[in-house]
């Protein structure tokens, strides 16, 4: 596989991470029918968390696929050198994705609570949509997605 398909391919899941994102920032009331009204705030709480540990680990697969391929931005490779966010991102995703047999809620609290995590977050997140945005290898993207149609 050439480097502008394994770019394209990593776009599409840099796209899902982005979406998580978004739909965290749309802020939009969340209500689970059936429930007494006292009990949804606290659901609400619990299922905007649940998404932002599922954009923050989408984000990690990015960057995990980002220095595997060897790929080459000032910009990204910057961020990724700052502090241990990566290794701590890392572990969070980890414990997101994966069965724990022994459940550490550290994993994902070491990366939330860090000082700037959340500020390093939205920053790397935009490094990478500087990154992609008008590469012409992205565009391949597109015509992956073509495989999908509905007809």
């Amino acid at each position: 596989m050439d480097t502008e398909d394994k770019i394209s391919k990593l776009y599409f899941y840099w796209v899902n991470a982005h979406d998580m994102f978004y739909l965290l920032e749309r802020n939009s009331k969340i209500e689970i029918n059936g429930l007494p009204e006292y009990f949804n705030s606290t659901m609400e709480s619990h299922l905007r968390f649940q998404r932002l540990l599922i954009a923050y680990s989408l984000l990690y697969v990015v960057i995990e696929a980002f220095i595997e391929l060897k790929l080459d931005n000032e910009e990204v490779k910057a961020l990724l050198s700052e502090g241990d966010y990566v290794d701590k991102l890392r572990r969070l995703r980890n414990a997101t994705f994966h069965y724990q047999e022994e459940f550490e809620p550290n994993k994902i609290y070491d990366f939330i609570n860090a000082v700037g995590s959340a500020k390093w977050v939205k920053k790397t997140n935009k490094a990478f949509e500087n990154y992609f945005i008008g590469r012409e290898d992205v565009k391949n993207y597109f015509e992956f997605l073509k495989h999908f149609k509905n007809d």
